[in-house]
């Protein structure tokens, strides 16, 4: 709360309140960007990784700052290996990516290669993620609507628009009330 407080003051007025205060912005701004030591680390990194990562060449002889002379000291970074170090601390965004493989079945072509690589992330996980992000908040429809059109018409346009989406949220409210009916009176066999 106190943090909150902190950035609306610095926010509203411009200035800290006291020099406790000041102290706390500070403290607060470091670890703002982590684990990139600021915004110009990590602007640098977004821009070394997006659409697709560069090389390690092209990392060395663009952020390294050894190797930069136009890069400030402490915007860049001390090494190639200082780039993915901080870049593995970054919680990875809808859980890990793992690898697979799907083998050749009896029918395929002779040609065919035996196992082919593939990478995939838990779906659940990816779902959490998008179910969190605040950002999509507004975009999200948890409730079936009508719409239509000036002639009186229905409208389908998205699936929370169409008759499914009713029809399976009453038959889940079914079941669930009839499950918790059964678990409340002792007639769910375990």
């Amino acid at each position: 709360m106190r943090v909150l407080k902190l950035i609306l003051n610095v926010v509203t007025l411009g200035l800290p309140s006291d020099e406790g205060d000041v102290v706390e912005l500070q403290k607060l701004t470091l670890h703002m960007y982590w684990p990139f030591d600021n915004i110009e680390q990590w602007m640098l990194a977004k821009a070394l990784t997006f659409p697709s990562p560069l090389s390690n060449r092209e990392i060395r002889n663009l952020a390294v700052e050894l190797h930069c002379p136009w890069i400030m000291p402490g915007k860049g970074f001390k090494s190639v290996r200082d780039f993915y170090k901080r870049l593995n601390q970054l919680p990875a965004k809808g859980g890990e990516w793992q690898q697979s493989y799907v083998t050749r079945g009896p029918t395929a072509p002779p040609w065919s290669p035996p196992m082919v690589p593939f990478w995939y992330r838990d779906s659940l996980d990816v779902l959490k993620e998008i179910l969190g992000d605040v950002r999509l908040a507004k975009d999200m429809k948890w409730a079936p609507e009508k719409l239509v059109n000036s002639d009186g018409e229905c409208l389908y346009s998205e699936l929370w628009t169409g008759d499914w989406w009713p029809r399976i949220q009453v038959l889940a409210n079914c079941f669930r009330s009839n499950f918790r009916n059964k678990l409340v009176n002792g007639n769910v066999p375990i």
